[in-house]
């Protein structure tokens, strides 16, 4: 399969149907059809100064050494040896994407810019407009701040918001991200610090941030509700159940570990009848990476941790693969991949995350799947050509 820019996978993806899984598993794990982190990295490096030499990997670790010891930000050598050498990218909960974000100067006064390498290339949420802290680093960014001044600020915010309760968040409730983005991200560079504060404690105190996280729950829970209805799974007492085990087996049907022929039970493997590993696949860490487990899927339901947005794509596209089978709309493959795409796409910018992007392996297998006559079929298909089974 030939390698491809944006615009040609957009237009391989629609006009070849007849690919098959071995195809979109050659396409996945070629690391020539995706840039790597490492790639990134000494790409911003040279966008900085061009005379950098980054042919060797020691050069770009200690370039990136020097970057956060200029912009005096904390960082463990080892984490950045890895972006370079493993090509391992950046956690959210670590922070080093956005600290990565302070540390070079092409994105000082740009938080656009910033936010877009955050989605593209280390494959986070980017800056969300749901998220105080978030909103305070766009702000930042857009002003030139150093990453010092950024965390001062959010610190005075976390003094300000100290003994409020906020109003109680309603399950729901249907405002675009577009209008936060006007409220708080628009003309950024030109807002006094203290306004921006005082908005944010606003919305704090309002109970309006409670309210706009819960968009990914309430979207969970609806397809959650949507693939219960389809599996028709009730009690004794005719109430839906769910096993969050088989309901994980629907969304990433990992195949089970069998046991070996010609080995004794003792000497068998351990966890016969267990899923087998993710490492044991074809498929390369940024696929599995985050993928949910069962424990996951109960926690985003109880709202004890926030929607991830492999989960979010993962119950749609599982809704989206039984529309195909029991909608007669008469539609052709391009108008429903389309109307997926629009829906998903929805789904994720209203909670907060960036929408299916062909750069990243994961959103471009889904939309493989997603283009075939039989997406559930297909993607189990893939699924367990992966483990050569």
């Amino acid at each position: 399969m030939p390698n491809f820019n944006t615009i040609e996978k957009e237009k391989y993806l629609l006009q070849n149907r007849d690919l098959g899984t071995d195809d979109v598993i050659a396409y996945i794990t070629d690391e020539h059809n995706f840039l790597s982190f490492s790639e990134s990295l000494k790409r911003l490096i040279l966008k900085d100064d061009p005379a950098a030499e980054v042919l060797w990997n020691e050069d770009v670790i200690h370039l990136l050494f020097d970057k956060f010891d200029n912009a005096g930000i904390e960082y463990l050598e080892d984490t950045i040896r890895d972006w370079v050498n493993k090509n391992a990218r950046p956690k959210k909960e670590e922070g080093y994407g956005i600290k990565l974000c302070f540390a070079f100067d092409g994105f000082k006064g740009n938080p656009e810019s910033a936010d877009d390498f955050l989605q593209r290339d280390c494959y986070l949420d980017g800056l969300s407009p749901r998220e105080p802290n978030e909103i305070i680093v766009w702000h930042s960014i857009a002003k030139s701040y150093t990453y010092e001044q950024c965390e001062e600020l959010i610190s005075q915010y976390n003094d300000a918001i100290y003994g409020i309760t906020p109003a109680e968040a309603d399950r729901y409730e249907s405002i675009h991200t577009k209008v936060l983005v006007s409220k708080f991200f628009s003309n950024s560079a030109k807002k006094n610090d203290d306004t921006l504060i005082s908005d944010l404690v606003d919305f704090y105190s309002t109970g309006k941030f409670g309210r706009y996280r819960k968009t990914a729950h309430y979207f969970f829970t609806q397809d959650k509700e949507q693939i219960l209805n389809d599996m028709e799974t009730y009690d004794d007492n005719d109430n839906k159940r769910v096993s969050y085990r088989k309901l994980m087996n629907l969304l990433f049907p990992r195949p089970e570990r069998k046991k070996k022929c010609g080995i004794s039970d003792d000497q068998q493997p351990k966890g016969i009848g267990e899923p087998r590993s993710y490492k044991e696949s074809k498929f390369p860490k940024d696929i599995y990476k985050g993928i949910p487990n069962k424990g996951d899927l109960s926690n985003f339901e109880k709202g004890k941790v926030p929607v991830s947005r492999k989960a979010l794509i993962l119950l749609y596209f599982s809704v989206y693969s039984q529309q195909i089978w029991t909608d007669n709309e008469g539609w052709t493959m391009k108008q429903w991949f389309d109307d997926f795409r629009t829906k998903m796409n929805m789904r994720l910018s209203q909670s907060g995350m960036y929408e299916l992007y062909h750069g990243n392996p994961f959103d471009m297998m889904i939309m493989f799947c997603a283009y075939s006559e039989e997406p559930d079929y297909f993607f189990e298909d893939l699924i367990q050509r992966a483990y050569n089974c």
